[in-house]
């Protein structure tokens, strides 16, 4: 599931791509199995996006990319360890060490 400011379409464009060219990989994966579920969130309110890591996690995605706001995915970070789901982060954050399920793909 991508999590991602409201300001920030960019990213969930690549997010909505980097899904697409997996399920257009016959080699990677014989039959689409992978749905981008997104949630929207306005940058820094920690209350909305718990609420929707809720709702993504009800779903049942595999993982959680996102959100860039540094609080706000501190937040979502504590709950992804708690239920054990992988949280991606693609944003510079250079101080924090990370949790066994926490991933930072910043270049």
């Amino acid at each position: 599931g991508g999590l991602f400011d409201t300001e920030d379409r960019e990213q969930e464009l690549a997010f909505r791509i980097a899904v697409d060219f997996f399920n257009s990989d016959k080699k990677i994966q014989p039959k689409p199995r992978i749905v981008a579920q997104v949630e929207r969130i306005t940058r820094g309110d920690v209350y909305d996006a718990t609420k929707k890591v809720c709702r993504l996690l009800q779903k049942g995605v595999a993982a959680i990319f996102g959100p860039q706001d540094h609080l706000t995915s501190l937040h979502v970070r504590s709950i992804c360890d708690e239920v054990e789901v992988p949280h991606i982060e693609m944003r510079w954050d250079y101080k924090y060490s990370r949790d066994d399920l926490s991933i930072n793909l910043y270049p």
